[in-house]
């Protein structure tokens, strides 16, 4: 995690925001900024996420402060950080919107986008986002209807989920927050497959030169 922008990614923030100081959106630098650092979204209070969490808020911190040109300090920007949620959530309530339409100006969308929203029930899930250059959007929530996304894989596809996990995991040594994922157990599940191939490739050859 970089304690620093590149120019290259102020100029992103330049395109997004407007090329003069009067078009710059605080609110809308700050989400795009936070969109590195989400783990401050997370709830759990283990010593390796608060950690985290300490780091990512002061990271966000001198970033912020040198996009926008200011002086905060790391109690003021969470506090800025926690007003925002606090605002979004009072937004798409379901107690307090009910069926009525929402409306999410384009920092609102982009925070809760951000948010982990699906693990709340108390939040409206919203079905679609607002495109770029929209104020704001808005959202049915009475016709919305549940959505399965569950989707299984078997034969060749496992055996290549196997590889493609292996990957992933000696990359970014990727922790699942409840089981932990065995590197070793992954590169022993991806070389039988491998193995499995060879054998059934073997049996081929053989059957073809008979």
């Amino acid at each position: 995690m970089s304690n620093a922008l590149s120019n290259s990614d102020l100029s992103d923030f330049e395109s997004i925001l407007g090329s003069s100081s009067q078009e710059k959106d605080e609110q809308l630098c700050f989400v795009v900024l936070l969109e590195e650092y989400k783990v401050l979204f997370d709830k759990r209070m283990i010593p390796k996420i608060k950690s985290e969490k300490e780091e990512a808020l002061k990271n966000l911190t001198a970033n912020f402060n040198r996009t926008m040109k200011k002086n905060s300090d790391t109690k003021q920007i969470l506090k800025k950080f926690n007003n925002m949620k606090t605002k979004v959530k009072r937004i798409v309530d379901v107690k307090r919107t009910g069926n009525k339409k929402i409306k999410l100006c384009e920092w609102q969308r982009r925070f809760y986008d951000l948010w982990n929203v699906e693990n709340n029930p108390m939040l409206h899930k919203v079905p679609e986002a607002c495109q770029a250059g929209e104020c704001v959007n808005e959202m049915n929530i009475s016709k919305r209807k549940p959505v399965n996304t569950k989707q299984s894989t078997r034969g060749v596809n496992e055996e290549i989920s196997l590889v493609q996990l292996q990957k992933a995991c000696l990359k970014k040594q990727i922790e699942a927050p409840e089981t932990q994922i065995s590197v070793a157990r992954v590169q022993q599940s991806a070389a039988e497959a491998q193995e499995r191939t060879a054998i059934a490739l073997e049996k081929i050859c053989k059957n073809y030169t008979t």
